[in-house]
């Protein structure tokens, strides 16, 4: 919901914006610059990015992003006409925009004099990502943390140059931009660096110089470093190494040279990992005991010692323990998804329940920890409650007990496997008959290395022997998504599918998440027609990594969804996704963005992010100052939402063009490589007789989709699209819209064997087992 300031009329994030524009003085121009010259004073910047962004259908046209504090200016052009963009937070203005008949470094030199005070960027982080041009003249930072990554080769030398001008001091320096060729050493000699040291380069660092550095995180590279001067930093990193520090030296290895001899101390406890294709001198292990550590950190220690060449490699980093101890969740831990009515307790969290644990030998009773993702001033009566403890290994029974009454319920082991680092957890379809949407999904997210993990409450039975063949195929998973039903009840009660948010989406994407958590590196939260494609990535894994960037702040990363209007056809045989992505059209409005997460650092989520990726206290160790975890926008890509497809002839599909990423406005939304890639797929797809048999059955037109679309907006869209929903005064639930049967459709619907437990007081558990599809119930949620 935007809200609006009450003096100006204007969003809230508009007014900070031109506060912050004025407040500092910001300007474009030269001109406006010498009217100002007698402003002295500055606020202290906290955070300046400069992105560079390349054109991928014009060489001379580009975009500098620059991110002051939550200022964001986007400066795209070619030549002397630029575009200049601002934004807040991520977001921007259009109303804002406006271009000049000046090139776009002539207009960020001048941008950068005016947020410079005594002749220089008083900052505490600068950063330059992505640089193909020169430093500005008025670039000059002096700063405690300074970045340079992936500044092209030409320009490096520059950018170092420019950065070192003032100060040669710093908490944190890292240039992480590889190149051999680049003298660097004569300007990074003499420099000191307190905690983090990155110089990917080729430094020519000495023995001497290496010993020197102050900072335990370091990767450093130069062929002049020995092993006896590599074996003294080891040693040293083991005994003042924190916690999430690393050591990396890249360095030639001498003739004869074994790392277990040379590097390693006597004292050490060590075990060598074999390895296939291991070459003579190489170590890949755990270094175990026999060093001490002033911080206490004696945990094991992951070393490897590995050859490229002539290079080698040296490794050291503490050995990070299961996903599970990292998540909160802790050794045999038991997490149960469930969705109560939290008006039966004046505080639903503080309600009290024991967790009974039993295996062959022992048993055990936790009493479990409850938390929600929703607000509990919510409207909704039901919501999602999360219910986790610690038991026994290999526990073979699993009870709850509540007041002196116990009852036992069935539970499944999490997954350790997955045939992809990336997981999207699709939210539970309904009436769903949308099959090319599907199509989109699959053959995309294939391309890009994501699992698909669907829910269904009720499906055109066509489709879903569509989905079936390609969970065969091992591309996604299906689960039933069940209606709540109480078998067996004390009394009257209220209806659960009226009072509960959509379906119960977040219990759904809880389920998932927890299912995957051991299994994947990532997990995405989405709806079917969330469409997210990388940019200047191969995969979502180098996406999802790079804007992670190794950061123990951010929790998730969130992408804003941007609507389109694209087409589609009926016939199965002859689709392309290049046809629906070449012919979308953006329109005005968006939607709520969606996260995409680690794992390991939540066990719960709602329906577009977890409640609790903002402002969470993390301690990494016991007695450290907490840092705080923040979601972070991801302002260069966004998701590429199908809200409306039309269906056209097959006969008569337009060319169309590749749209521009909606996150940056200015790269193309995909290579045509890349599509055509995808389109092949999809053709090898059609090519299995089980899959291009169901053409005829599919939907040939919309009919469920117009129903729902119009009950949503009768239901909660329009009170949405005026800014006046409230969670605490609106339950957003369509359970009510009413869904007529075709005989000419016939839909599968999930079901299951329903339990109900003991009378418990103030809440009595139900639950399902051996769910399955029904042909007998019908297209209703």
């Amino acid at each position: 919901m935007s809200l609006h300031d009450p003096k100006t009329g204007r969003p809230q994030k508009i007014s900070k914006l031109l506060d912050f524009v004025s407040q500092r003085k910001i300007q474009f121009s030269a001109k406006e610059q010498q009217e100002t010259a007698a402003f002295m004073t500055r606020p202290k910047i906290e955070k300046l990015i400069i992105t560079g962004v390349l054109s991928n259908w014009s060489e001379e046209k580009s975009t500098i992003r620059v991110e002051l504090d939550s200022l964001t200016i986007w400066l795209t052009g070619k030549e002397n006409l630029t575009k200049i963009d601002k934004g807040w937070e991520g977001e921007l203005f259009e109303e804002l925009s406006e271009i000049r008949q000046e090139n776009r470094f002539e207009i960020l030199n001048n941008f950068l004099k005016s947020v410079s005070h005594d002749g220089c960027i008083q900052a505490d982080t600068v950063e330059v990502v992505g640089a193909t041009f020169a430093p500005p003249e008025a670039f000059i930072p002096n700063c405690e943390n300074l970045k340079l990554a992936d500044v092209q080769q030409e320009c490096l030398l520059e950018w170092i140059t420019s950065s070192l001008q003032i100060r040669r001091e710093f908490k944190n320096f890292d240039v992480d931009c590889w190149s051999v060729e680049v003298p660097i050493r004569p300007f990074i000699q003499g420099l000191k660096v307190s905690k983090h040291l990155k110089i990917r380069c080729e430094t020519g660092m000495t023995d001497e110089e290496l010993e020197g550095i102050e900072a335990m995180d370091l990767t450093i590279s130069s062929d002049q470093i020995t092993p006896a001067a590599a074996k003294i930093r080891l040693l040293k990193f083991l005994k003042f190494g924190k916690r999430h520090e690393k050591l990396e030296i890249r360095t030639v290895h001498p003739q004869f040279f074994d790392a277990q001899r040379d590097l390693f101390s006597d004292s050490w406890i060590v075990k060598k990992i074999p390895q296939d294709y291991e070459e003579g001198g190489e170590f890949i292990g755990k270094i175990f005991s026999g060093f001490e550590n002033i911080h206490g950190i004696q945990d094991n220690r992951e070393f490897s010692c590995d050859y490229y060449g002539d290079s080698m490699r040296i490794f050291c980093a503490v050995v990070e323990k299961s996903k599970t101890s990292l998540t909160f969740l802790g050794k045999n831990a038991i997490a149960i998804v469930t969705t109560m009515n939290k008006r039966t307790a004046s505080k639903i969290t503080n309600y009290k329940i024991n967790l009974i644990g039993t295996n062959k030998t022992m048993q055990m009773t936790q009493e479990a920890t409850l938390t929600t993702e929703h607000a509990l001033n919510d409207r909704c009566d039901y919501s999602l409650i999360t219910a986790q403890t610690n038991l026994v290994e290999r526990m073979e029974k699993l009870e709850i007990e509540a007041d002196g009454v116990v009852m036992e319920v069935p539970f499944r082991k999490t997954k350790y496997s997955a045939p992809k680092p990336v997981v999207f957890c699709v939210s539970p379809q309904f009436a769903a008959e949308q099959w090319q949407t599907f199509l989109v999904q699959i053959h995309i997210s294939k391309r890009y290395g994501a699992y698909l993990q669907l829910y269904i409450v009720s499906m055109v039975e066509s489709y879903y022997k569509l989905i079936k063949e390609y969970e065969k195929l091992g591309l996604v998973s299906i689960e039933p998504w069940l209606t709540i039903k109480f078998p067996v009840t004390d009394g009257p009660y209220l209806e659960p599918n009226r009072n509960v948010e959509l379906r119960n989406q977040a219990a759904a994407h809880t389920d998932c998440l927890l299912m995957y958590k051991e299994a994947v590196s990532f997990v995405g939260i989405l709806d079917m027609d969330d469409i997210l494609i990388p940019t200047n990535a191969n995969s979502y894994y180098e996406e999802f990594e790079r804007e992670y960037g190794g950061s123990w702040e951010i929790s998730a990363l969130h992408y804003d969804k941007f609507d389109y209007r694209t087409i589609k056809t009926g016939d199965l045989n002859t689709q392309t996704i290049s046809s629906m992505v070449k012919n979308a059209r953006r329109l005005k409005t968006k939607d709520a963005g969606k996260s995409f997460l680690r794992p390991e650092r939540f066990n719960s989520t709602w329906s577009h992010y977890s409640r609790n990726s903002d402002h969470k206290p993390i301690y990494l160790t016991a007695g450290q100052n907490p840092i705080y975890w923040y979601k972070k926008l991801v302002t260069t890509n966004g998701i590429f939402h199908l809200k409306k497809m039309d269906y056209i002839d097959s006969k008569k599909i337009p060319g169309g063009a590749l749209p521009v990423n909606p996150g940056d406005n200015i790269t193309e939304l995909i290579t045509e490589k890349h599509l055509k890639e995808i389109d092949e797929d999809l053709k090898e797809m059609l090519l299995h007789p089980d899959i291009s048999n169901l053409a005829s059955t599919l939907p040939q037109s919309d009919f469920y989709m117009d129903i729902v679309f119009s009950c949503y907006n009768e239901s909660f869209y329009h009170i949405r699209d005026t800014k006046w929903l409230y969670n605490d005064i609106t339950c957003v639930n369509a359970f009510d819209c009413e869904l007529p049967q075709r005989e000419d459709m016939p839909c599968v619907h999930s079901d299951a064997t329903y339990h109900s437990g003991p009378s418990m007081f103030p809440i009595t558990f139900h639950y399902a087992t051996d769910s399955f599809f029904s042909r007998d119930i019908g297209c209703y949620q």
